[in-house]
């Protein structure tokens, strides 16, 4: 009797002890749902034997969910079982994959009744046809990864009044795989959902060798990845004229447009809704191309990024531009990790930016204004972070005579050093609306050498306002800025904890994807 003491003289401590240490058994079942509705993460697919299938499939931020933990939480106790299987979660997201060990798809499809579907595939399994079709109508969300559509069209053909977003990626093709120049036969193009797909907003492709042309009326983002094949460039442009309501499109990796034959006569497709355009991994003949092509609406923010390599072509095409002719700040990053051309007003404008050995900082300091040479350009950052060949002081004369309506002039103290290394050369051009500098102090360089370099060009800045911005990390002692003080005309200082940035128009901030973060590089979508 004694051994059995403790648990007969006191069940009631043993009993506070358990709901103490499993408190959320007693939660209502609504709660609890709440909570395992939090736990489901987005499904991998991670074996898919394309380019980058984690970009093609995330690029809209899809919704669709592995539901692998709720079968997980199934098996702790009877109380949560029942709840699990009452979530709708788990009977709506369909995940077909090798990474996945949910439910098979049948009992899924079987379980859900008529809710709506969300559905990802890495397979082409006999099986998924005749379920694809007899419940298509359901399909809100369809993501199909490693599919040769052309050789399985019939496993898309069946009507799709619900869809909203689809992601398509083919098998990849070798890298040195050619297609030929002769046109496509169009009978054996897929139609997708027998051109019944009202409601689609969304597309993502990928690794594919043909384009749908149809159907689109609703489509607000489409992105193309690594697709190939013969008249590229017309199909494309057909396609982008059957989006009356484009907001966001993303082009990457695709083959040179520059070598196509798209067609010549007809007007510029007017994408009169488009938001923000990104062009990634492309040669800037192919973008100058493009963009011949398009029309685009004033507010529209353009990201080149990755270009290769740099040609003239490209900044005579975004010089004409709405979204560039309407730029009145102009902002040069030379940094080495990701140096950048941003040019914006006050809706959006364009950003061009890549990998250092693609970015050839005298070809940029030359370009940029042609970029804005029918642009009033007011403001004008030109930072480095780090040291700059003398070679480039003259052509940053040259950019900065060119702008004749500059009023303020932002620097950092590599460019300072710059300036100050161009004593007894090309003088520093007397810009007539110039009205204030500002030197952005990082602590490369002394108090001493910043002075010097500013009196190299006193004839030019003297009368001009002198905002001297010091970091946290610079010392600053008012001693060592005597000489400015008395020299120029207006001097000024202040501390700042961040360093200052040009403004940005609300479009150029906002994350919408993960090759379209915030142009200040902090967020990604």
């Amino acid at each position: 009797m004694e051994r059995h003491a403790p648990t007969s003289i006191f069940p009631p401590v043993d009993n506070t002890l358990q709901k103490q240490a499993n408190p959320i058994n007693t939660l209502p079942p609504e709660l609890l749902s709440l909570i395992f509705g939090y736990l489901p993460e987005r499904p991998g697919v991670d074996g898919a034997p394309t380019r980058d299938p984690a970009t093609a499939f995330q690029i809209w931020n899809p919704t669709i969910l592995d539901t692998n933990v709720s079968l997980v939480l199934t098996q702790v106790c009877r109380y949560w079982r029942d709840v699990c299987l009452q979530s709708s979660v788990l009977w709506s997201h369909v995940v077909d994959s090798p990474e996945s060990i949910n439910l098979p798809p049948e009992v899924i499809i079987e379980r859900s009744r008529e809710q709506p579907l969300k559905v990802l595939l890495t397979s082409t399994k006999p099986r998924l046809a005749s379920m694809l079709s007899e419940h298509g109508h359901r399909i809100q969300e369809l993501h199909w990864i490693s599919l040769d559509l052309q050789r399985n069209d019939h496993l898309l053909s069946f009507p799709a009044p619900s869809l909203r977003t689809l992601t398509l990626t083919g098998p990849r093709a070798p890298p040195s795989y050619e297609y030929p120049n002769s046109p496509p036969d169009d009978s054996h193009l897929p139609t997708l959902f027998s051109n019944h797909i009202p409601r689609l907003e969304r597309l993502s492709l990928s690794d594919l060798t043909w384009f749908p042309l149809t159907g689109l009326g609703s489509l607000t983002h489409l992105y193309l990845d690594s697709c190939r094949g013969p008249k590229l460039t017309s199909r494309l442009l057909t396609l982008l004229g059957n989006t009356p309501h484009l907001e966001h499109l993303v082009l990457s990796a695709l083959p040179d447009l520059a070598l196509a034959h798209p067609r010549t006569t007809e007007a510029p497709i007017a994408l009169t809704a488009l938001r923000t355009l990104v062009l990634n991994s492309l040669s800037a003949d192919s973008c100058a191309a493009l963009l011949a092509h398009l029309s685009l609406p004033l507010s529209a923010a353009l990201r080149i990024a990755d270009i290769f390599p740099c040609a003239a072509s490209l900044p005579s095409a975004l010089a004409g531009l709405p979204p560039v002719r309407a730029a009145t700040r102009l902002a040069l990053d030379l940094t080495r990790a990701q140096p950048s051309v941003c040019a914006v007003g006050g809706a959006a404008g364009v950003r061009v930016h890549g990998y250092t050995s693609w970015f050839h900082y005298e070809f940029w300091l030359g370009a940029a204004q042609h970029i804005v040479s029918q642009a009033q350009i007011k403001e004008l950052w030109v930072t480095a972070g780090g040291r700059i060949d003398v070679k480039h002081g003259a052509a940053l004369c040259d950019l900065v005579g060119a702008l004749p309506e500059l009023e303020l002039l932002v620097v950092d103290d590599a460019v300072v050093e710059l300036m100050g290394s161009m004593r007894g050369g090309k003088p520093f051009p007397a810009c007539p609306c110039l009205m204030s500098v500002h030197v952005l102090c990082e602590g490369r360089l002394d108090a001493s050498a910043i002075v010097d370099a500013l009196i190299v060009h006193e004839a030019q800045l003297t009368s001009r306002h002198v905002r001297v911005c010091c970091s946290p990390g610079f010392l600053f002692m008012a001693d060592d800025w005597r000489e400015l003080d008395q020299r120029f005309h207006s001097v000024e200082y202040e501390a700042y904890e961040h360093t200052p940035k040009m403004a940005m128009p609300e479009s150029c901030n906002n994350p919408g994807h993960i090759l379209w973060p915030s142009w200040r590089g902090e967020d990604r979508g």
